[in-house]
């Protein structure tokens, strides 16, 4: 398992090499050289394209050559495209915030702005793609094949089964493509999540996934709930808590322990379920928001019958201990 996993980062980091010629070539133009002049003594203008393309790999010593001739270091280099990563990053990660905001107007219009052909992270193109598909699903711009052909795509599905690793591209990925399995009746990538997140022989490998999984318990929790899986949604309601006390993480609290509410209920557990139901409602509140405070509120009266809420004090002590 260790093994598949250090191949899969591997594999990764080939494709990173791939696009080096593309930040040497935003360099050449930065230092206004013409392809030959930048080419003379090391390689053809025909070869140096065929780098750009992805055709032919770069090797580390034509790479030392290049960044000699525009008089960097090579530790220089790496830094700065580390830097441009980042900058990256943090440009696609903004669209990202805009997409789980709804702004679609907004992402369409940032994201038009980043050409993926300059985008040196093959991770941080693949990161625009999954926005720019997932805002086609949501504004129903497109069919639902050519966005689960497009995101399958994206991330070598169904393939991509086969691993025990993921990054968080991966993972937000299988999530739109287990919305849209489910609908067909169809559940590999929900199973597939749901053991990912369960099992804990699975690696994670980018440290970004921690920011996005409290979220996929959520949506994995409420399409097993929907599917009349309560036991699996109940045990994956109790993961999805652990790992946000773990990583501090409040973002899906109200959701998480909404969902273990309703699986307790159904299973017979009144008096858990009530407590659940009550740390939903306090989660939510705490929020602040006026429209999921009443949506909550009410999918809750409406499943127990009554306002939990009123039974707040019952469980003031083991609430004030934690419990």
């Amino acid at each position: 398992m260790a093994i598949a996993a250090l191949i899969t980062e591997c594999h990764q980091m080939d494709k990173l090499i791939d696009n080096y010629a593309i930040f040497l070539d935003e360099l050449r133009i930065k230092y206004n050289l013409t392809e030959e002049n930048f080419c003379e003594g090391i390689c053809n203008p025909r070869t140096y394209r065929r780098y750009l393309s992805g055709d032919r790999d770069l090797p580390h010593a034509k790479i030392a050559e290049f960044t000699r001739k525009l008089g960097i270091s090579l530790n220089d280099f790496f830094y700065s495209i580390g830097e441009h990563d980042r900058i990256e990053f943090q440009k696609i990660n903004h669209i990202y915030k805009l997409l789980t905001d709804k702004k679609y107007q907004e992402l369409y219009e940032q994201a038009a702005k980043i050409n993926p052909a300059h985008i040196v992270n093959d991770r941080n193109r693949k990161y625009l793609e999954f926005c720019v598909i997932k805002a086609d699903f949501r504004t129903k711009k497109r069919n639902v094949q050519a966005i689960l052909d497009d995101v399958s795509h994206l991330i070598d599905y169904p393939k991509c089964l086969e691993h025990r690793a993921f990054d968080f591209i991966d993972l937000i990925s299988l999530s739109l493509i287990m919305v849209i399995e489910v609908d067909f009746k169809i559940e590999t990538a929900l199973n597939k999540l749901k053991d990912i997140m369960m099992d804990h022989s699975y690696r994670y490998l980018s440290s970004e996934t921690r920011y996005i999984l409290p979220s996929l318990f959520g949506n994995v929790g409420l399409m097993l709930y929907k599917l009349d899986r309560i036991e699996e949604c109940k045990a994956l309601a109790e993961t999805g808590l652990q790992m946000s006390n773990l990583y501090q993480d409040d973002s899906q609290l109200g959701l998480l322990h909404y969902l273990h509410a309703l699986t307790l209920l159904k299973l017979g557990y009144a008096k858990e379920a009530e407590k659940a139901a009550i740390k939903s409602l306090m989660s939510v509140i705490l929020k602040g928001s006026e429209k999921q405070i009443e949506m909550y509120h009410n999918e809750l009266q409406a499943e127990f019958g009554y306002d939990p809420l009123n039974e707040i004090l019952k469980y003031k002590d083991e609430l004030l201990k934690g419990q």
